[in-house]
């Protein structure tokens, strides 16, 4: 079963990464509830959204020119990775193999708010403090 989204710890005061951590928990809880057949039939359409959720994080790293966008991506393009190649053999109706991803996800998604994307939303924060706080230079 996962980890229901009950507390702040994929709250990070970023508006749309929480939005985007908040769908993926929901899809993916709604994912883990389906019978085989739907299961086999909606794992290609979650792998789209979750393609779709790591390319506005990585739009989002590219505005702000974040430092660390290239470690931030590789862990994107691992989970990627393992659902593309997952995604035939489902298809084909391999649901095990569809569960076993699900189940191992939400510890690697934890693991990845509360480190990687953390720094973002730090990292976005403080870039939208820079925009709508004037500097001001201390007088002598």
């Amino acid at each position: 079963m996962i980890k229901p989204l009950t507390s702040n710890a994929f709250t990070l005061g970023v508006v749309s990464m929480d939005a985007g951590h908040k769908n993926f928990v929901e899809e993916l809880t709604q994912l883990e509830a389906l019978d085989d057949v739907q299961l086999s039939k909606s794992f290609s359409d979650w792998v789209k959204t979750v393609e779709s959720d790591f390319y506005d994080e990585e739009k989002l790293m590219d505005d702000i020119d974040f430092p660390d966008t290239q470690a931030h991506i590789a862990q994107h393009a691992h989970i990627l990775s393992v659902l593309h190649h997952a995604e035939p053999r489902v298809a084909e109706g391999d649901c095990a193999l569809a569960r076993e991803i699900i189940g191992l996800i939400p510890e690697w998604f934890e693991t990845h708010v509360s480190t990687m994307d953390r720094v973002l939303a730090t990292a976005v924060l403080m870039a939208r403090d820079r925009t709508t706080t004037p500097f001001i230079l201390p007088s002598d």
